[in-house]
Formats: structure tokens, C-alpha cells, sequence
């Protein structure tokens, strides 16, 4: 089950989601000055075969809906975000136990559906 989230940017609905079949953590560090892709972030395309299966005008919003990416700025510990609480993972860790250390906010780059303000309100 994908966790879907929507936020109002660039004067459009965008919407990102959480895949529990990928990574927690991210293989590679971020680049100086480049936030790193988030590591169970679903892929726009794949976001958007998700929603289109919804009926009109959620389905149909979907489909009209533009490719874009964003940087948020999310709950980080270790080296990954954390995850949403209803992200349930397949492997059912005890909660907390995948994550050491202090959480802080870190910035996560994430593929969106983007939303006309029209489409939205629909």
C-alpha cells in the first residue's frame, strides 16, 4: 500500500508517494549543495497509473497531470527520511528500530504530479 501526499507549490496541486517495497535509506550521500532523491519515493508515472484508475474527475485529474519534482523539506534521521506512519513495510520492523540517531529536517528531492488548480478543485 503507497501512502499518497499532496501540497499546494507553484500555484499547482502536486502530488508525491511513499513505496514500502523500496529502500529506506539512501545508497549515496547527497551532493554538496543537492539534495538527494528520496530513497521510497514513487515515480511520477507510476503515481499517475495509480490515480488514473480512480474514477472522474480524481482518474481524470491524474491523467491530465504533468511530470515535475520538488524539494521538500521532511523528517530525516540517519541517512534517509522517515517514513510516513502509515507506510507499512513488508518486513514489519519494530518502529524505531530502523533509524539511529537525532531526527532533524533534511531536504528530499521528490517526483510530483502536478495538478492544474482547476483539475484540483475537481
Amino acid at each position: 500500500m503507497r501512502v499518497i501526499h499532496g501540497i499546494w507549490a507553484r500555484g499547482m496541486l502536486c502530488l508525491w508517494g511513499e513505496d514500502p517495497a523500496l529502500p529506506q535509506t539512501c545508497p549515496l550521500p547527497p551532493r554538496e549543495g543537492r539534495p538527494a532523491p528520496h530513497p521510497f519515493a514513487c515515480q511520477a508515472a507510476e503515481l499517475a497509473d495509480l490515480l488514473s484508475a480512480l474514477p472522474a474527475p480524481a482518474g481524470e485529474a491524474a491523467r491530465k497531470a504533468v511530470d515535475d519534482e520538488l524539494t521538500l523539506q521532511l523528517p530525516s534521521a540517519g541517512n534517509g527520511p522517515l517514513a510516513s506512519p502509515e507506510l507499512i513495510r513488508p518486513d514489519a520492523s519494530p518502529p524505531g528500530s530502523a533509524r539511529q540517531g537525532r531526527v532533524t529536517l533534511a531536504s528530499w528531492r521528490v517526483p510530483v504530479l502536478a495538478c492544474t488548480p482547476a483539475a484540483a478543485l475537481d
